[in-house]
């Protein structure tokens, strides 16, 4: 039974993991301050919440961008917002689960995806366009990979495209270019400039 779920585990575990560091990733660009955060922290963190919701039958948790995107859009300062929002979810389960539960699901979709657009920053994309014209690849591969099969299949399929585009960038550039990777110039060297006390011989 157990190595039945070894690739599960794997699947659940990478999903979690990148979802958590991808999220910290998005909140420290919205909101840009001294405080960066720790991945090896978060990581840690995470670790102990899901052995801790496995040992109550829970299901796996991750850092998610919505309650954390709001409180960036409420300027919340502190830790009292998430405690305040994760006593209204359990509050919200145990009083009201039938109401929640007749939320249509095109309704949670819709709040996801405003909360996604949220984070979009077309100028990072068009400077790594301009960067590398060939980047579009994995964007497309992931963005088409997401909405046809899923989203875990979306970012493995975009990892596999990334990783797929630097080995083959890698192979031309160690057989001399071809074409893809483009090598800079040396500009020719500029003559020295005299100094003002020195004369020009005739």
């Amino acid at each position: 039974a157990l190595p039945s779920l070894c690739g599960t585990i794997l699947l659940i575990y990478a999903m979690t993991s990148a979802e958590t560091l991808l999220s910290c990733t998005a909140l420290d660009r919205l909101r840009p301050t001294s405080y960066k955060h720790n991945p090896d922290q978060e990581l840690i963190g995470q670790g102990v919440a899901n052995m801790t919701a496995a040992a109550f039958a829970g299901m796996p948790v991750t850092a998610v961008i919505a309650r954390s995107s709001l409180n960036i859009k409420l300027k919340a300062h502190s830790r009292l917002p998430s405690l305040v929002q994760s006593a209204f979810v359990f509050g919200s389960l145990a009083l009201y689960s039938d109401v929640i539960s007749a939320v249509p699901l095109s309704a949670l979709a819709g709040v996801l995806i405003s909360s996604g657009a949220g984070m979009l920053q077309p100028a990072e994309l068009k400077t790594s366009l301009a960067e590398d014209k060939y980047n579009l690849g994995p964007y497309l591969v992931t963005t088409c990979g997401m909405l046809t099969m899923g989203m875990a299949e979306g970012i493995v399929l975009g990892c596999a495209s990334s990783a797929a585009k630097h080995l083959v960038q890698q192979h031309l550039l160690a057989a001399g270019g071809g074409g893809w990777v483009v090598h800079a110039e040396e500009a020719p060297p500029k003559a020295p400039v005299p100094s003002p006390g020195t004369r020009k011989e005739a």
